[in-house]
């Protein structure tokens, strides 16, 4: 069996956590683990986020994909791109919006570390896909 959820949205902070209660939901439904909705939600939430507050685009798109023993995420939009090699460190300082500062550069690194698989791809014509796996628990 497989079971896709597909979401196209505007590029507004407020659709973040639509999309992170939809996929608590729907996860929740088809009996995955506590840890894996947990992770999974934390994945979702944070590309989305990044959709939304570093693409600088118009929208963003979410998939979730459950087969297989194998939850997939892949959240695109329709940005600025970024490659991987060019993410700044955690940690490290950066402009903030009304000229102020802020510490941050831990999303991308938590990503790979609560994913099992992660891609970084250029959507053509402007943007970014990415795409993650996890392998669910049994319960």
């Amino acid at each position: 069996m497989q079971f896709i959820l597909s979401l196209s949205l505007p590029e507004d902070l407020s659709h973040v956590a639509l999309v992170r209660h939809l996929s608590r939901d729907v996860l929740g439904a088809f009996k995955v683990s506590p840890q894996d909705v947990d992770d999974i939600e934390s994945l979702v939430g944070e590309l989305a986020t990044n959709a939304v507050c570093h693409a600088h685009g118009t929208a963003f798109d979410v998939e979730i994909t459950l087969s297989d023993h194998v939850a997939t995420v892949k959240v695109s939009d329709s940005g600025i791109g970024f490659a991987r090699d060019h993410v700044a460190e955690p940690g490290t300082v950066r402009a903030h919006e009304g000229n102020g500062e802020r510490i941050g550069g831990w999303g991308i690194p938590m990503v790979e570390m609560l994913a099992d698989r992660v891609e970084y791809q250029p959507n053509h014509p402007h943007g970014t896909i990415v795409r993650v796996e996890k392998h669910l628990q049994t319960v």
